[in-house]
This record gives structure tokens, C-alpha cells and sequence, in this order.
């Protein structure tokens, strides 16, 4: 949530993309977005922790394995956005977050509200294809 009056609203760009991107592994579902009193809302999946809540939780390290599983899940996400055309520009341990009960091995990036279309040099060049 975020009030309708804030100078630079982000909500309603981030759904924007969000909708773009729906359908991309790890990006969660969204249900509605709109305003609702002096609010712009956006109702997404509801998932687990994020890597922060999750590093203080395991003392501040995760072990060789988790950060590989990790860095893969990740990696992937960000290769599919960018082929969707997106950079996601605030890459951060708060906004990776894990899904929840059969989700829960599953890595989602959220808070798209920095982030920015972009046209790759072989689509300047080529065209889309």
C-alpha cells in the first residue's frame, strides 16, 4: 500500500510490470491492484521470508550449498526478465523472498517499483524477433 497522494507513486508502475511478467518463474501472482480510500493497493501471492529475515536468522551466513541453490534460482529470474525486456535495478536481500508451503524451495524477486523497460542493442538493430 501506498497513499494517493504521495508525490512519485511507484504501486501502479510495479503492477504494471508485474502483469508484464506474470507467468515468469519466481515472480509471484498478482490479484488486484487499484485504490481503495486513500490508498493505491496491490495485492500479490503471499510468500515466506526474505533473505534478510532469513541471513539473521541463520546467524548471518548461509552454507555453500543454500547460496549456490540460491544464486541459480536467481540468476534465472533475472535472465527471464530480462528477456521479457525489464532490469530490475534494486537487487537486494529484502526483495528476494521464499514462496510458501509447496512454494517453499522456490525463490520469488519482488518490489519492481525501480524497475525499468529496456530495447537490447539486437532489438535496436533487429527489430523484435
Amino acid at each position: 500500500m501506498e497513499g494517493s497522494s504521495v508525490t512519485y507513486p511507484q504501486l501502479f508502475y510495479e503492477a504494471k510490470c508485474l502483469k508484464v511478467l506474470q507467468g515468469v518463474p519466481g515472480i509471484p501472482a498478482i490479484f488486484w491492484s487499484g485504490v481503495e480510500g486513500e490508498f493505491n493497493v496491490l495485492i500479490l501471492e503471499f510468500l515466506g521470508p526474505n533473505l534478510q529475515d532469513l541471513l539473521s536468522v541463520c546467524g548471518g551466513r548461509f552454507s555453500i550449498k543454500t547460496t549456490v541453490l540460491l544464486g541459480i534460482q536467481i540468476l534465472d529470474i533475472l535472465k527471464c526478465i530480462q528477456a521479457k525486456g525489464f532490469v530490475h535495478r534494486d537487487i537486494k536481500p529484502e526483495n528476494i523472498c521464499l514462496g510458501q508451503g509447496v512454494n517453499s524451495g522456490k525463490v520469488y524477486l519482488i518490489d519492481f517499483g525501480l524497475s525499468k523497460r529496456y530495447l537490447s542493442i539486437n532489438d535496436a538493430i533487429f527489430g523484435d524477433e
